[in-house]
């Protein structure tokens, strides 16, 4: 399995997967090509799992006369010696012919593997040039799994080279139905199977409910604070509240670069007493916090760079701990969200469609346990770790 970083606060279905994975009777060595995480971030239950795997980092090689000498005792000359006579032909700078070295060196396990998984199209891209570069991997099954920034942002699903990744992917697995379509249309002809993303059931079940009745309305936003999450129009949405005379509560849970301008569109609109920002907390304390609210706001938008969701996991997790969700139409997220059956759903980029969503909740709690109930039944029938990843293992298993 390769990943871009572990374990990751932000990526924890990828944990359950692997996870899963090795409860189904299949060795999984995990290639990390990121940042190393805390292990405490891994998702409750998995740890003991994860203390017997072998975990490969990348941040530490480093380029060393020993660790050039093992890549090219290790790798194909051929690999070598394309490798080096591009980079003496000034194609390749030093910092990217270093990397391919590290490359070579980090890789070389891999080889005894039946198949290779890669979390995100990068990681695939990054791989699959070093097959073009003459590293050899015959006879090794090549999966990719496709997530939001590797369809949507920048355009990038139209300026992949589909027809050579074809050639090296045997499968490739988006996280969601559009986008498999988006794929298709942009010309991937490779074996296409929807892989959903789970989200911890087991231990979400376990969650204590601390929800009150109360006069205030508890909101709630989880997740980078980024563009594509739209948080903007929550905030905006939130003095039509304070105008209408709603009492209500505002709590944003995770960090990213859009914080301190969230915090001066909270200073500029008068909400400091409302909304609040926690930062990014561990996955149990955000549950916790979840678990207290009313409502998930997850406002979801296209961003300037075209980076789009699939869908969003905070909003099985909330539809599992039986807050009201409130979210767009939006990318995957109508796969997911069925309007006033399980959940509530407006425009994109539309103060005045949120602000008509969050009244249609309030004007319907007669009928929140009955919503809520319905999300629960959803979730469960196709988001656990198992219900996610018996396709896959299908896949594996055919390969085995």
């Amino acid at each position: 399995m390769v990943v871009t970083r572990f374990p990751s606060l932000s990526q924890t279905f990828i944990a359950l997967q692997i996870a899963e994975l090795v409860n189904a009777g299949f060795r999984v060595d995990i290639y990390n090509l990121g940042e190393v995480g805390d292990d405490d971030w891994l998702p409750e239950g998995t740890q003991e799992v994860f203390a017997t795997l072998n975990v490969y980092h990348f941040k530490n090689v480093t380029v060393s006369h020993e660790v050039m000498a093992k890549a090219v005792a290790l790798s194909d000359a051929s690999f070598y010696r394309r490798v080096k006579t591009r980079n003496r032909l000034k194609v390749l700078s030093d910092t990217k012919f270093n990397e391919l070295i590290k490359l070579i060196y980090f890789f070389q396990p891999i080889k005894s593997a039946n198949i290779i998984h890669y979390q995100c199209l990068d990681l695939g891209k990054k791989v699959a040039r070093l097959k073009r570069y003459g590293f050899r991997m015959e006879g090794i099954k090549q999966l990719c799994s496709l997530r939001g920034s590797d369809i949507t942002k920048n355009n990038n699903v139209r300026k992949v080279n589909w027809k050579q990744l074809d050639k090296f992917f045997d499968w490739v697995l988006p996280v969601c139905e559009v986008f498999k379509e988006n794929v298709i249309a942009a010309g991937c002809k490779s074996n296409l199977q929807v892989i959903s993303s789970p989200i911890n059931t087991e231990s979400l079940l376990q969650i204590k409910i601390q929800r009150k009745p109360n006069t205030v309305l508890e909101l709630i936003s989880v997740g980078r604070l980024v563009e594509k999450k739209g948080l903007r129009f929550a905030v905006s949405m939130c003095t039509k509240l304070k105008k209408q005379g709603v009492p209500f509560k505002y709590y944003i849970v995770g960090d990213g670069p859009l914080r301190q301008d969230l915090k001066n569109q909270v200073l500029e609109m008068g909400l400091n007493d409302d909304i609040f920002f926690l930062g990014a907390l561990p996955s149990r304390d955000t549950l916790m916090q979840m678990a207290k609210a009313d409502v998930l706001l997850a406002p979801s938008c296209r961003a300037g760079n075209g980076d789009s969701e699939g869908i969003p996991n905070v909003l099985k997790e909330a539809m599992l701990l039986g807050l009201q969700v409130v979210t767009t139409r939006h990318s995957g997220i109508p796969e997911l969200i069925q309007h006033d059956k399980n959940g509530y759903l407006c425009d994109e980029k539309a103060t005045d469609s949120l602000f008509e969503a969050i009244s249609q909740v309030l004007s319907n709690k007669e009928n929140w346990q009955a919503i809520s109930n319905q999300a629960k039944q959803d979730v469960l029938a196709r988001f656990t770790p198992s219900a996610t990843t018996q396709p896959l293992i299908k896949i594996y298993k055919s390969y085995s």
